[in-house]
């Protein structure tokens, strides 16, 4: 017998549900494991890594190497700041953490940074810091990832479950949130899917605590904001606030007793948060306002329609994909239908779901948090906030569109009516949207071929990126009809779930059929699975390992300088022709002038090319030079004597030893000599304390971001070392959260609990 997968008449959420059947959760166990196996595959035993490594041979001139048979068009360059930021950075923080270490500092890039203080760098990410200890690098890195698909998945699964939907209900609408778009687009940004993984979790706690007091709601609620304070960025802390604010909208009340539990429960439970995660959070905070923007944001005045075109996640490949060019480009934005896109017939039972009218008081609520998530995300991408929130926090509109289409379902599943304005509408506009996508793809398209490419190679002449790979960009150009027509299964797919959809919207008996839900969760869920297949990078593990022992340009310069105090200056024209692209120093244990963070200080690297040549030798004690293609480049010293990191200044010269000792400590060890002073030129950032033969001495700042110091005659030690400059007063404040929060669940322990 079939499972029936029936919407059952409106359960009061108020009422606890009954507990999980053992068939569906047999299902959505059996499900989770036959997904991730085939999404994930080989990354699970360590044979392949989760990244797209395919993209350094097809892309990085220095790095044919990896694979010298990669043609120019790699699986999913999409993904690229997986491979270019994420993989190298762990590599540091999974050593640190396997020897004991704090990361607070990457001494590897940009003449030094801070590093866990960046959010993007994801160190505190608690699942990180429970898998490193135990597991190889590469089983570590790829297991971190999977991790937050399925904990995502099953917090989705027990939040239906408390909301009162179905066990069939629960399943199929948490196994898509699961592979729904974002989670698929975000695979490449750790710190969004890692933060977000504990908002199912913090809404089933919140939502409790509405209802009733108990003990362990505090620390439970108050663990899952800090959870994702622990594994976002300075950007992501802000989404807390808008799923804070779409609760207490579903919540609101007239009575002054409903909005004082809200402020205690949403307020209360964040301000705890932050005390106790305020090591962290301060040093986040620090970042942000020492730190610049490293990339400047475009001005596109179009961008304000990315609301407006988010609503294509109806049917997301009307706007291209990955594998195409993308519209959604035009406006500053890529992949916009995808980024909440959880099936075409959810998010149509989405929209019936929010034009519900339930008696139910709980449903109401779930109806009003729905709306003003979805609404949240279209009004952020709609207005300027969209260059400060970006279209990172699709997690949240998801969410709501998830609850939505449950809702949806419901009122469909309950109604005997047969909607026939709302049927023929839904056939007519897949129908038309069917043939003028095909029409337009297969047969208008393929004749504007050739002026598509001479359009885009004008407009994008002067795009390093497109100088780069134009293979890539033609090859996009020409895959289109692949991509958005029949042709792509994912496509087919969807048309049949909307047609289903359409006849049970028709049919008042085929909703009583739970083979007929079976078949239309199905359809659902095809194309979500087969987009987050392909979306997902898979390479074999043997390139990371190629990789890190370098290539004939690589090698060479780790043997040299890797784990050293040297430091090299890159001057090839393209950061893609670098010898060590973005943030691979990590990998080869080079310090380096270049490199990404998500706030940068103005070191080296940002000077212009007139201005580095005047601080030619500081710039680094070796240079590189990219050679034409398919020629070896130069590596050559770039002084004669002394350190580009350290510089005596005064005469006679006095000589020293450079001791880098981890990554937060540095020594020198002086020669007899006279009095002076020592330029240290790493980039400047608050929190170095420096220490004369164990006496503290102040650090003077030079132009234009040095440091230097003075050092008496008989001065024979200095150390550097790094820690947040609020780091104490951060422990201070989370024990003080700390003993609020046994303060405040030892009263609710105490308080009987009503409901």
């Amino acid at each position: 017998m079939s499972p029936d997968l029936r919407p059952a008449d409106v359960t009061a959420a108020d009422a606890p549900p009954r507990p999980m059947g053992r068939a569906a959760l047999g299902v959505f166990i059996l499900l989770q494991a036959l997904t991730i196996g085939w999404i994930f595959g080989s990354c699970l035993w360590g044979k392949s890594l989760f990244t797209p490594l395919d993209v350094a041979p097809a892309v990085f001139d220095q790095y044919r190497f990896m694979n010298p048979e990669q043609g120019p068009v790699p699986a999913n360059h999409y993904t690229i700041d997986s491979l270019t930021m994420e993989l190298p950075l762990q590599y540091t923080i999974y050593h640190a953490i396997r020897r004991g270490e704090v990361p607070w500092w990457d001494p590897y890039t940009l003449c030094g940074t801070p590093l866990l203080a960046d959010g993007h760098a994801h160190t505190t990410d608690w699942l990180r810091l429970l898998i490193y200890p135990w597991l190889s690098y590469e089983l570590a890195f790829n297991w971190v990832r999977v991790g937050y698909f399925v904990i995502a998945g099953i917090g989705m699964l027990v939040l239906l479950r408390r909301m009162g939907f179905t066990d069939w209900t629960a399943v199929a609408l948490a196994l898509t949130y699961q592979y729904s778009g974002w989670q698929s687009l975000f695979v490449m940004h750790p710190w969004i899917p890692g933060s977000f993984m504990y908002y199912p979790w913090l809404w089933l706690v919140w939502d409790r605590m509405m209802k009733q007091d108990a003990g362990w709601h505090w620390p439970a609620a108050t663990a899952m904001v800090a959870g994702a304070i622990c594994s976002g960025s300075i950007q992501t802390h802000s989404y807390l606030a808008l799923f804070g604010l779409a609760f207490a909208f579903g919540h609101a009340r007239a009575s002054l007793q409903t909005w004082l539990r809200i402020g205690r429960v949403v307020v209360g439970t964040g301000l705890l948060a932050a005390l106790i995660t305020a090591p962290i959070l301060s040093a986040h905070v620090e970042f942000f306002l020492v730190g610049g923007r490293g990339v400047p944001v475009a001005r596109n005045p179009l961008t304000l329609l990315c609301g407006v075109l988010s609503l294509s996640s109806f049917f997301p490949w009307s706007l291209g994909t990955f594998r195409t060019l993308d519209i959604g480009k035009f406006v500053g934005e890529n992949s916009l239908g995808f980024h909440i896109f959880i099936g075409s017939p959810a998010f149509f039972l989405a929209a019936i779901g929010a034009f519900g009218n339930e008696s139910d008081p709980g449903r109401r609520i779930l109806r009003r948090i729905g709306i003003a998530l979805v609404v949240e995300y279209l009004f952020v991408l709609s207005t300027p906030l969209h260059d400060i929130l970006y279209t990172r926090l699709a997690a949240l509109p998801t969410m709501g569109l998830i609850v939505l289409a449950g809702l949806g379902a419901e009122r469909l599943a309950r109604s005997t009516e047969t909607w026939r304005r709302a049927g023929l509408t839904l056939i007519g506009f897949t129908a038309a949207l069917a043939i003028a996508v095909n029409v337009a793809a297969l047969g208008i398209y393929p004749k504007l071929i050739p002026k598509v490419k001479e359009i885009v190679a004008s407009r994008m002449s002067t795009n390093p990126t497109y100088l780069l790979a134009p293979e890539l960009r033609n090859f996009q150009i020409e895959n289109l009809p692949n991509e958005i027509s029949v042709r792509n299964p994912e496509t087919v797919f969807a048309y049949l779930g909307l047609a289903l959809l359409a006849v049970v919207i028709l049919k008042p008996a085929w909703r009583r059929s739970p083979q007929t839900w079976a078949l239309l969760a199905c359809l659902n869920f095809i194309p979500l699975i087969l987009f987050c297949h392909r979306f997902t990078p898979r390479h074999p593990v043997e390139m990371w390992h190629r990789m890190r022992e370098g290539g004939p340009a690589q090698a060479p310069i780790a043997a040299r300088m890797g784990g050293g105090s040297l430091r090299l200056w890159d001057r090839s024209p393209s950061q893609y022709s670098h010898v060590m692209t973005m943030n691979f120093p990590h990998i080869y244990r080079v310090r380096y002038v270049h490199g990404y963070a998500a706030l940068m200080r103005g070191g080296l690297d940002r000077l212009s090319p007139e201005g580095q040549e005047k601080l030619r030798p500081w710039m680094g004690d070796w240079s590189f030079t990219a050679g034409k293609a398919g020629e070896a480049g130069t590596f050559v010293a770039n002084r004669e004597s002394g350190s580009a990191r350290f510089d005596w200044i005064g005469t006679p010269a006095r000589t020293f030893t450079v001791e880098d000792i981890g990554l937060n400590e540095v020594r020198l060890h002086l020669n007899p000599g006279p009095a002076g002073e020592i330029l240290w030129t790493d980039t400047r950032y608050p929190g170095w304390e420096v220490t004369v033969d164990g006496k503290p001495t102040s650090l003077v700042p030079s132009p234009p971001n040095f440091s230097k110091f003075a050092v008496a005659a008989d001065t024979r030690e200095v150390r550097f070392r790094f820690s947040p400059r609020f780091l104490q007063a951060g422990i201070v404040a989370a024990a003080v959260g700390f003993l609020l929060l046994a303060g405040v669940s030892w009263i609710g322990r105490q308080r009987p609990a009503r409901a």
